[in-house]
């Protein structure tokens, strides 16, 4: 039953919406009524536009809408976050770098250093162990007017080390002023054979330096007796090689006192190993 009055309903319903509804339609518009002379103007007015638009089609087809290209910009501030990881290995870096700096420039300090006190340490043990060699003279043999004057000198060595390859450069007798004027010119050295010796450390070697001519009995009387402005001086020049390879070499130059003791041996007397006075002289007195 219920369901015959539903479907009652429905139809009804359908009828009622599809009905048109009937409403008075309006009065068809009534043409507006122109003078012929004003249409023909009208029409000749339009035709002109539509020459005008034809002729100038710039505005429509030269403008034309620019293209305008938008690109995304973040312009966002943004914040450096000094404290991010990234940022404290860029500080570990630079950490690293300035000790590396400061270390390199430290090790090279201390190479220089330990360069210099090796050069150091070296020199002051090659002054201590090397050779020193010096000269005394310490006799006199008896002479005159007609003989040679002969000194014996003795040669020691004060180092630790030997002295190697020594040998005689120069060596002689000769009378001189006294004192010896500033500049004075020793002899030349002698020239030959030169043999070459070693001397120990603690010993000593004998040379014996001696005139080249008997001096004249005037030379004689002006170096035995004390005012004349004359002396009999020994003098020479040695060479040899330290234990570390370096040259080296010891001049000499020493006077005889005059005196009873040289006037004594200048008449053909003796006297004993020491007797004599042998001062040094203020020039040619050096070594290496």
């Amino acid at each position: 039953m219920r369901a015959v009055v539903l479907a009652a309903s429905l139809i009804l319903g359908g009828v009622a919406l599809g009905a048109p509804s009937k409403q008075p339609s309006p009065d068809p518009p009534k043409a507006a009524s122109q003078p012929q002379g004003n249409a023909s103007e009208n029409q000749a007015q339009t035709k002109a536009d539509q020459r005008a638009t034809a002729a100038q089609p710039a505005v429509i087809e030269l403008l034309k809408a620019p293209v305008i290209r938008v690109e995304a910009t973040d312009k966002t501030e943004k914040h450096n976050d000094y404290a991010s990881h990234e940022w404290w290995l860029v500080y570990l870096t630079a950490v690293l770098a300035l000790t590396t700096v400061a270390l390199a420039v430290y090790t090279a300090l201390l190479w220089r250093a330990t360069r210099k006190l090796v050069g150091d340490a070296k020199a002051s043990s090659e002054k201590q162990l090397r050779a020193y060699v010096s000269v005394t003279p310490s006799f006199m043999w008896n002479f005159d007017r007609t003989t040679l004057v002969a000194i014996k000198c003795q040669l020691n060595n004060h180092g630790q080390t030997p002295a190697h390859d020594f040998f005689i450069e120069s060596a002689g007798v000769s009378v001189w002023p006294d004192p010896l004027p500033d500049g004075w010119e020793f002899p030349e050295p002698h020239k030959g054979v030169r043999p070459k010796n070693v001397i120990f450390p603690g010993s000593n070697r004998l040379i014996t330096p001696y005139s080249d001519r008997p001096f004249t009995q005037q030379e004689i009387d002006d170096s035995i007796f004390v005012g004349r402005g004359k002396r009999i001086y020994v003098f020479g020049t040695i060479k040899y090689k330290d234990a570390f390879g370096f040259d080296r070499w010891t001049t000499f130059c020493q006077s005889v006192e005059p005196g009873e003791k040289l006037q004594h041996v200048a008449t053909m007397g003796t006297v004993k190993d020491g007797d004599l006075t042998f001062t040094t002289s203020n020039q040619h007195n050096d070594y290496t």
